[in-house]
């Protein structure tokens, strides 16, 4: 899928399925991510930044039939990814059916259209496996970006978690947001 961003008078992005040979361009595009003075992740770079290793395992984890790790790169030369878009499904039977979806966007190209375009991926992507009915996730609930992103999708909130993250000597709660995908129950 190619999105071109009319907003901005740059290159167009790609979006397309993780490979164990983006794991060190993605190892650097969350380290800068986490290092951000306002970013919305409950972690550090030194908590989170996964080894080469690691990452490559985490990619190569979401090719289960319930599970997707895109990336969104560039097309200028050299290519850099852009943002990323994981949805984490689980193995058990009972709950099969529910991915977990987590998002980030590199701040040079937030509010471009990029987290609209990988939401419309995933969404269809979601669609198309028919076992995915319920994608849900997390959101800082002052990251009102974010959450009017995933309202304009459809997401739905089902809660708050108050006091969730404690990060640079405050509080934050998160709101807990569901997108439910119409599906025949099997019989």
């Amino acid at each position: 899928m190619v999105v071109h961003d009319s907003r901005r008078n740059l290159e167009s992005i790609t979006i397309r399925r993780a490979k164990p040979e983006d794991a060190p361009s993605l190892i650097e595009f969350v380290s800068e991510l986490y290092d951000e003075p306002d970013v919305y992740i409950p972690y550090t770079s030194q908590e989170a930044v996964p080894s080469l290793e690691a990452q490559q395992r985490e990619i190569n984890c979401h090719s289960r039939d319930n599970c997707l790790y895109l990336v969104a790169q560039t097309t200028a030369i050299p290519a850099q990814i852009i943002a990323e878009l994981i949805c984490t499904g689980n193995k058990y039977q009972a709950i099969k059916h529910v991915t977990y979806l987590a998002m980030n966007v590199h701040r040079n190209w937030r509010d471009q259209g990029v987290g609209s375009a990988l939401l419309t991926e995933a969404i269809e992507w979601a669609k198309w496996t028919n076992i995915i009915s319920r994608i849900e996730l997390e959101v800082y609930a002052r990251n009102s970006a974010a959450v009017h992103l995933y309202k304009k999708f459809g997401f739905h909130t089902e809660g708050c978690k108050q006091n969730a993250v404690y990060q640079r000597g405050e509080y934050y709660d998160m709101l807990v947001m569901s997108l439910l995908l119409e599906r025949q129950k099997a019989t």
